[in-house]
């Protein structure tokens, strides 16, 4: 009996490393890692920041980068030809101004010189007589407002002192500024297309006589057309009576 504890106990301390053996290779081992110092900058003894992540090009990526860096055609800026503005000749108004208004404050006037030919910027100039009427509440916007005098052949400027309470005044309502000007070759703007000639016989055939004489229709338009031709025979040799019409009327606008 003896003998076979014996016998057990030798085998049991046999056995007993080589379990202990098998358990420690079964059971996973965790490797240390060991802390990792941060890179110290020798000059400033700051940490170095560690470089960034830089992810790996793709297609989507690529096509992004190219179209913003590479402008397309299209998108090229389009430079417009360069104009030559009219020039203003600021003036003391040449006219009699309407009650109550002071120059300078409330109304100031001048010149817009354009060319007599719109078409040919290079042509001699002419100047448009402008008065420029400020709102009494202060313009809240912009763009003013231009009366045009009808005719056209009415100087809005000579007879600014009776009709701007009931032409002019009225409109500073939309909060504009107002402007008067006398159309080419009206007026006071320069030259002026007068044919005093012809201004004065048609005075003279009111009463349809001439040198005590009845005269028909007829004849009173016959002699008023001569005036009027003899009077735009002298005014060609200083004017291009071609350019004095409504089409330059507009463009003359538009330069305001």
């Amino acid at each position: 009996m003896k003998s076979r504890i014996a016998w057990l106990v030798a085998v049991v301390i046999f056995l007993l490393p080589l379990i202990s053996a098998c358990s420690l290779a079964a059971r996973p081992t965790a490797t240390p890692v060991p802390p990792t110092a941060t890179p110290q900058s020798a000059a400033a003894g700051q940490p170095t920041p560690m470089p960034p992540t830089v992810a790996e090009p793709t297609a989507t990526s690529t096509a992004v980068a190219a179209a913003t860096v590479l402008p397309s055609a299209t998108s090229a800026p389009t430079v417009s030809p360069a104009t030559s503005r009219p020039a203003f000749e600021k003036v003391a108004c040449p006219m009699r101004l309407p009650t109550g208004l002071k120059e300078g404050r409330d109304v100031d006037c001048g010149y817009v010189v354009v060319p007599e030919d719109q078409g040919n910027p290079g042509a001699r100039s002419i100047r448009l007589a402008v008065a420029v009427f400020h709102n009494p509440d202060g313009a809240s916007k912009r763009d003013p407002i231009i009366y045009l005098s009808g005719g056209p052949g009415g100087s809005a400027l000579e007879f600014a002192y009776l009709t701007y309470a009931s032409q002019a005044k009225p409109l500073f309502a939309a909060g504009r500024d107002v402007i008067l000007f006398d159309q080419r070759g009206v007026g006071l703007s320069k030259p002026a297309l007068d044919c005093p000639a012809a201004d004065e016989l048609q005075l003279q055939l009111l009463n349809h006589m001439q040198n005590g004489k009845m005269l028909s229709v007829r004849e009173r338009d016959d002699l008023q057309l001569q005036a009027y031709l003899a009077c735009a025979k002298d005014l060609s040799a200083t004017a291009n009576l071609a350019a004095y019409n409504s089409a330059s009327n507009a463009a003359d606008v538009r330069d305001l």
